[in-house]
Order: structure tokens, then C-alpha cells, then sequence
């Protein structure tokens, strides 16, 4: 997973300790003055995308994620 720290982003501050694990919805950081996107990348084939994130990414449309929400499932 990687930040991403655009247009009007002073930094990025992370908040983890790098030798344990971070755990669902817990925090790892935050972006300091304005927002910025984070990246998270996959194995090839080993996530299958939720279907809205796929319908609105055909559309080019921004599709606005929540913590808690699904946006896909990881495969066996």
C-alpha cells in the first residue's frame, strides 16, 4: 500500500510501528493539510474486484470508499 500525496498535501504522517502488523480499520497514517489517495496493489489474480468499483472505473467515475467498505474479495 502506498500514499499517494497530491495537490495541496503538506505530508504524510505515519502513525505505525513498522516491526507489527496493522489491523483492520485501524490507522497507519494520515494526510496532513487537504486529502490525497493511497494505492494499494495485488498479485495478479488473486483479488476479484467488487462490481460497483468495476461499473463506476468503466465509467471513469471517482468512486468514494469508506472504512468498513468492501471493494473485493481475495481469491483462493
Amino acid at each position: 500500500m502506498l500514499e499517494i500525496g497530491a495537490t495541496n498535501v503538506g505530508s504524510v504522517h505515519h502513525t505505525f510501528v513498522p516491526t507489527r502488523s496493522v489491523e483492520k480499520g485501524e490507522e497507519k497514517g494520515y494526510f496532513a493539510f487537504g486529502g490525497s489517495a493511497t494505492l494499494t496493489l495485488f498479485e495478479p489474480g488473486r483479488v476479484q474486484l467488487a462490481e460497483d468499483l468495476l461499473e463506476q472505473s468503466a465509467g471513469q467515475r471517482e468512486l468514494y470508499a469508506k472504512v468498513g467498505d468492501r471493494m473485493g474479495t481475495i481469491l483462493p
